[in-house]
């Protein structure tokens, strides 16, 4: 926990710095995808990598640069439903440099540190301490017969960082413009984290603190759910048919998309921003319902969701506590609509220090 929150520094100070004088960043979504990627690096890879910019570089990139791929609009879909994904598999198997790059990058560095880590283990013999990293639990449950599959290992640290990287960083992002555009929730968010900041121990923050950051947690999950996609959840009919409620039936082998602006009351007229309406209530981010769908529900819920909040309250926290953060002219700022889908926009944000 301790060593987390030491990689949350050191990424904010590098990414962001010292801001003496108001220090304007024109394309938040490189920035934050540099200092999610740093913080992720530490926590999978060990914290001796946190000053090696080329697989934090990758690491910030890669989901982006697969996405490209995965855009190909599916007009091979017309020919037969199996050849548009298998055009995907060859593409980025044989033709993505970028994805090649990438992934022959942390082949290398997973190598070399599982060499160099053997090679401390047979040298110290029972006074080796394994490092405490997600990687070493890969280790620990994916050896046998001392040996390690990389080509598989590879794989799953590459799935971890598709599913993590941008994903927070974007919102991390959404957070930011709502609360650089509305001053009014800054007295109480900075008080709530000034009594936090008192009851930490050598000031580091333990789970019973950050379960404390109710109102910085109401404000998140409103955030999040004003800057979801319209639509989303897409499941696919596998049975002859399904009849909703109302009689409505959905033939098999059908799309369905769940209309997530309703469920999530974003797309009432006249409805506003309310960053503090679920502080008292049983209502936290991680808590899903039929109300609040960002994580999905149910069975098929991430499971990662508790993961990612408790790293966007940590960043969220050290953020608050250093920096005054506006948006230009501190206005509101909308996300792009591309489709059904919204887009982080490319609006500057600017950091102060306190």
């Amino acid at each position: 926990m301790n060593k987390i929150q030491d990689a949350i520094k050191i990424s904010i100070n590098k990414s962001i710095g010292e801001c003496k004088d108001p220090k304007c960043i024109k394309f938040p979504q490189k920035v934050f995808s540099q200092l999610i990627a740093r913080n992720i690096v530490s926590i999978i890879l060990g914290e001796k990598l946190l000053d090696d910019d080329e697989i934090i570089n990758t690491f910030a990139s890669l989901t982006s640069d697969i996405t490209r791929v995965l855009k190909f609009p599916p007009i091979l879909n017309f020919i037969h439903k199996s050849i548009q994904r298998q055009f995907t598999i060859i593409r980025l198997k044989y033709f993505n440099n970028f994805y090649i790059k990438h992934r022959n990058l942390i082949f290398e560095r997973l190598s070399q540190i599982i060499e160099q880590r053997e090679h401390e283990k047979n040298k110290l013999g029972d006074a080796w301490t394994p490092p405490i990293d997600i990687l070493q639990t890969f280790i620990n449950f994916s050896t046998e017969d001392n040996s390690v599959d990389l080509q598989l290992l590879t794989d799953y640290i590459i799935e971890f960082i598709f599913i993590s990287v941008q994903t927070t960083s974007d919102a991390i992002i959404f957070i930011l413009y709502e609360y650089g555009a509305r001053p009014e929730y800054w007295k109480e968010l900075i008080e709530e984290n000034e009594m936090i900041s008192n009851e930490t121990i050598n000031g580091y923050l333990d789970f019973n603190n950050i379960d404390k950051m109710v109102k910085l947690d109401s404000f998140i999950k409103e955030s999040i759910k004003y800057w979801m996609p319209c639509v989303g959840l897409q499941r696919k009919t596998i049975s002859d048919h399904f009849t909703f409620s109302n009689g409505y039936q959905v033939p098999k082998d059908r799309n369905i998309n769940l209309y997530i602006a309703n469920l999530h009351g974003t797309d009432q007229i006249g409805r506003k921003f309310d960053g503090f309406q679920y502080v008292g209530k049983d209502s936290s981010t991680t808590k899903l319902g039929e109300e609040y769908i960002t994580f999905g529900r149910g069975k098929h819920a991430c499971p990662g969701r508790f993961f990612a909040i408790h790293q966007i309250k940590l960043i969220m926290y050290f953020i608050i506590r250093k920096y005054k953060v506006t948006t230009k002219n501190r206005s509101i700022i909308k996300p792009i609509s591309a489709g059904h889908f919204l887009l982080p926009p490319s609006d500057e944000l600017i950091f102060e220090n306190l």
